[in-house]
This record gives C-alpha cells, sequence and structure tokens, in this order.
C-alpha cells in the first residue's frame, strides 16, 4: 500500500502484525530481548484495588484515587466479664476506629515517551509501511520497558524497610542472618544462596516481619542456580528439590538488578506495599483520527502485563499517537517524502502505600557478603 494514502484501517492493522512479532522467535522480534524481571514482579502482583481507576479533572484522567487501611494501634475497647462499669450499657454502639478520613489521589508519576517514525518512498524495500511501523512501535515499546524495568528498581531499593521486627535478627547473627541500616546481610558461608534451605531462613525473617503474603525479586546470585539446578535433580535424580521451590513467588533479573545495584541483592516484597496503575487516555484501540493528519489509539503491549484492581492480568496499554507529516522532496522525482512519526506512551504511576505505625515498609532487602 502507499503510506501517504495510508487510513484508520492501515493503522488498525499495524496492532495485528505488532502481536504477531512476538508469536515465535523471528527475526523480527530477536533485537527486542527482554530483561524486565523486576518490572513483571511488580506490575504482575500488583495487588492494589484503587476505588477509582481513573480520576477526572475538568474531562481529563489525572491519576488514581486510593483509599489507604491502616490497622492503627492494638487494642480493646473492652476485655472483662460484662458487669464492669468500664462497659457502656447505652443502646447506641462507641464510636470505634478506624474511620478513614479522606482520600489519596496520586497523580501519575509514571510518564514515558519514546517517538519513532518512518519514511514512505523508500526504493526497494521489502517491509511495507504496516510492517515497517509495527517494528518501530516495537522498538519504542522496548525502550519503554527497559526504562520502567530501572524505575521498579529503583523503586524497590528506594522503599526498602529501615525497621526490622524480627526480635531474633537484630545487630547480631542468627543463622547467618544479620540486621543493620535496612539491609539484612546474609553471610556466604553460613547461608549460602544455592542452597534451597537458606530460603527457610528468610521466609521466617518475612513472616516475623508481617508479611505473610510476599513474593522474591532476586538478580544473578540469589537462588537462580538452586532452581535451574534442582530442575535437573528432578529429571535425572528423582531428587525432588523443585517441590521446595514451587510454594514460592520467585521472580528473577538476572540482568539489570545487581549490575544496577551492586552486589549479590534479593527482595522480599509484601504483595500489599505498593500499588501501580495504568492510565488509559484515548477511548479506544482502533485508530480514531482527530484531525487530518493525527491518529490516536490505545495499543497494548504484547509482552508486559499487571494485575488490575479486579486481580485479573491484563496488558499494560500505551497511548500511541500517530501523525503524518512532510519531511522533504525528492530531488528526483520531486515527490513529496512524508515521515509517518509515533509517539508511544506509558502513563500511570507505581506509589509505596503508607508505612506501618512503626514505619514498617513491607518491603526487605537482603545482600549476600
Amino acid at each position: 500500500m502507499a503510506a501517504q494514502n495510508v487510513s484508520t484501517g492501515d493503522l488498525n492493522d499495524v496492532q495485528i502484525l505488532l502481536s504477531e512479532m512476538y508469536a515465535g522467535d523471528t527475526p523480527s522480534k530477536y533485537p527486542f530481548k527482554d530483561f524486565i524481571g523486576t518490572a513483571r514482579a511488580i506490575l504482575e502482583n500488583n495487588d492494589g484495588r484503587p476505588s477509582t481507576t481513573m480520576v477526572m479533572a475538568d474531562g481529563e484522567c489525572i491519576g488514581t484515587q486510593v483509599h489507604w487501611l491502616t490497622k492503627g494501634a492494638t487494642s480493646l475497647s473492652y476485655s472483662g466479664t460484662g458487669s464492669s462499669p468500664s462497659l457502656s450499657l447505652n443502646c447506641d454502639l462507641a464510636a470505634g476506629e478506624g474511620a478513614i478520613a479522606d482520600n489519596q489521589t496520586y497523580e501519575n508519576n509514571v510518564v514515558k515517551i519514546s517517538n519513532v517514525n518512518i519514511l514512505d518512498n523508500v526504493c526497494g524495500n521489502i517491509w511495507d509501511f504496516q510492517k515497517l511501523s509495527a517494528h518501530q512501535l516495537a522498538r519504542a515499546m522496548f525502550d519503554i520497558r527497559a526504562s520502567l524495568n530501572a524505575s521498579c528498581i529503583s523503586f524497590l531499593d528506594g522503599a526498602k524497610s529501615a525497621v526490622n521486627n524480627d526480635d531474633d535478627v537484630t545487630d547480631g547473627n542468627v543463622d547467618g542472618v544479620s540486621f543493620a541500616s535496612s539491609v539484612f546481610d546474609v553471610s556466604s558461608t553460613v547461608l549460602p544462596w544455592n542452597d534451597p534451605d537458606s530460603l527457610t531462613v528468610l521466609d521466617t525473617i518475612i513472616a516475623n516481619n508481617a508479611m505473610d503474603t510476599a513474593f522474591w525479586v532476586g538478580g544473578r546470585n540469589s537462588f537462580y542456580n538452586a532452581i535451574v539446578n534442582s530442575q535437573y535433580h528432578r529429571l535425572n535424580d528423582n531428587e525432588r528439590d523443585q517441590v521446595r521451590f514451587d510454594e514460592y513467588n520467585m521472580f528473577f533479573d538476572v540482568k539489570n538488578l545487581d549490575s544496577t545495584l551492586t552486589g549479590k541483592n534479593l527482595f522480599g516484597v509484601g504483595v500489599g506495599s505498593y500499588l501501580f496503575w495504568n492510565t488509559e487516555v484515548y477511548e479506544s484501540t482502533q485508530f480514531t483520527p482527530i484531525d487530518e493528519n493525527k491518529w490516536v489509539a490505545m495499543v497494548p503491549d504484547p509482552v508486559l502485563r499487571y494485575k488490575n484492581s479486579t486481580g485479573a492480568l491484563v496488558p499494560v496499554m500505551y497511548n500511541v499517537v500517530y501523525q503524518k507529516v512532510c519531511s522533504a522532496r525528492n530531488s528526483s522525482s520531486l515527490k513529496h517524502q512524508m515521515s509517518h512519526v509515533y509517539e508511544v506512551r506509558l502513563q500511570g504511576g507505581l506509589v509505596q502505600a503508607p508505612a506501618s505505625e512503626d514505619n514498617h515498609t513491607g518491603i526487605l532487602k537482603f545482600m549476600l557478603s
């Protein structure tokens, strides 16, 4: 097709081609191999339930509205036999505790934009406008995912708790672990991360920090070898080490986590300790013209998913604008050279839940010494 005569239907076909690029290991997919273990862990375990997924102001989405529930101090209104004078015998109930005075509106703090373009009238190109467009959208999404993964690593490291509620693990060494300055130090001689038994010790620390449902995000050292080895044990030696990992929600960022933070890192993350949301600005996944040369649409990511407010895993959505502009004229034919520009935007937010009464954040960091 001639790109200069692009139509809404042509643009919508681009999305089909984009999804097909990831269907197998094709030459098209090869440059876009993702190492986004941290982003995948955070997005797929997002258990936040915003009261309104998109808060509107003057008809525009500005963020998300959240009602946070906090436990408060542990206390009873009454404890006794029923005859104590301290028990009110009034008909109406006492006022009680825990009323939510207001909600928190978070504006988008994740805004990542990638601009890509293609030219038409390219002599002898075996790819047409739609295939080239799909390739460029894939390129933009790859760049955005890489940036999002870096932001998620920074988020975990910045939100790690400086509070440890496990009384047995203080400044001293217990079972090969000591705590100081917001990081649990794991002794490699006592608690090797290639041994599945080490996970039992760390899981106990998680439980004693009131994190009953947590997932793990590790680099290239923490249990990665052990999990791979356990698969071989199961196949070759009938040693069922794999079952020791089956109940643990573990993610690995073997390319970026350790290299970004340095050292050998592992995070235990409480599923309710943060909230991610994805803001969809446009109204349809079908490209819709907004003027003569601009079309807009929401385009799903073929790779990255997140858990939305209903608990379902859904694709991350990008807000995409397409514009056709004249960039030059061919010196031989004098035809106008059109540039087809795409602005691909990831908009949304990633915020930490309010800390508990003792300032515990629900995110613990372990490092192998």
